[in-house]
């Protein structure tokens, strides 16, 4: 039986960690460990792991690592991914949880498919502080509608506690981009399937995300910024591999639906026309449409039809990037 690694960074997350680490423990699944990458933590983390799970750490289903210095959540992943003796690795937030069926639903796929070298599972709920249950995310798109691959490309596939990955998958494309810690779960999706790799997704009620307000996931300058850095070196690996214009034309419009949706309206647009030139069949789909209405209307009337939230426009990301217009729509 192939075991399951879980990896869990953590920097001063102790309010959470246990609840993370029960959900492993918890698990159908007869074969999962868990590794724990303590990122220079300042709380009490580490002595409140002792304290609570001596047996399972004695046993080593439960590893501790601790970095020396804060390397930040990809780098963690990385650097538990080494530690990890199992062949399928997962990755859980310390803040977040599994519910019991999850490494054996994700297993069960991993046999049934056996070229898949990786699986998805979208969050389904969202927990608050206390744990309870406060909201559904927002719908996975269907996979009946777009192959999974075509997902990432859109950037539907969006966090990295839904991923689970085999070990030689996550080996021959270098892990996680240290430097990332926003769009990370966006850039590892997007490196798996331009390597070759097989994703495949199910429909399962087994990820919990939870919602406070130490979440990274708020920074949205910074959020904007890995964005479009993760754009910048996907969109030249697809031009040195010679990736269709239908592939660089989604990829184009998932950067544009961020732009549209909550950062600058002057760089979705760019993003809009790149897609529309690069592939005019691309805007023929309900989505591409969306944007177009976006694109064109006042971001107050689009608001006022969708209910959206309006955001600040943020036209200076946080990295800078040098995919400029004219590369866009005519390479």
């Amino acid at each position: 039986m192939n075991r399951v690694s879980v990896i869990i960074p953590t920097h001063n997350c102790a309010r959470y960690i246990c609840a993370a680490i029960e959900s492993v423990l918890s698990q159908k699944y007869p074969d999962v460990e868990a590794v724990v990458v303590d990122d220079a933590s300042q709380d009490n983390t580490i002595s409140l792991l002792h304290e609570r799970f001596a047996s399972a750490i004695q046993s080593q289903q439960i590893k501790i690592i601790r970095n020396p210095k804060n390397m930040e959540r990809s780098a963690s992943r990385n650097i538990g991914a080494k530690h990890a003796k199992g062949g399928v690795l997962m990755f859980l937030d310390a803040d977040d949880v599994y519910l019991p069926d999850h490494a054996a639903n994700v297993m069960k796929m991993f046999e049934e498919q056996a070229d898949a070298d990786a699986v998805y599972v979208h969050p389904s709920r969202i927990i608050d502080e206390k744990g309870s249950v406060v909201g559904r995310p927002l719908p996975f798109i269907s996979p009946c509608r777009f192959s999974t691959d075509q997902l990432i490309t859109m950037g539907s596939i969006p966090c990295t506690i839904g991923i689970s990955v085999r070990r030689k998958a996550f080996d021959s494309i270098g892990g996680f981009t240290a430097e990332l810690n926003q769009r990370e779960d966006w850039d590892f999706g997007l490196r798996l399937i331009m390597h070759g790799h097989r994703v495949t997704s199910i429909q399962a009620d087994t990820v919990c995300v939870r919602y406070h307000e130490g979440n990274t996931s708020k920074h949205r300058a910074e959020f904007l910024g890995a964005t479009e850095l993760v754009f910048e070196r996907a969109w030249n690996f697809s031009l040195r591999r010679g990736f269709g214009r239908s592939f660089q034309a989604a990829f184009l419009l998932a950067v544009a639906a961020h732009h549209l949706n909550r950062y600058s309206i002057r760089r979705g647009r760019q993003f809009l026309l790149g897609a529309l030139l690069r592939s005019p069949l691309s805007m023929l789909s309900v989505r591409a449409i969306k944007l177009l209405v976006k694109a064109i209307l006042p971001r107050q009337i689009t608001k006022a039809i969708s209910g959206e939230r309006v955001y600040s426009d943020l036209s200076e990301p946080c990295f800078k990037v040098r995919v400029p217009l004219k590369e866009l729509v005519l390479q």
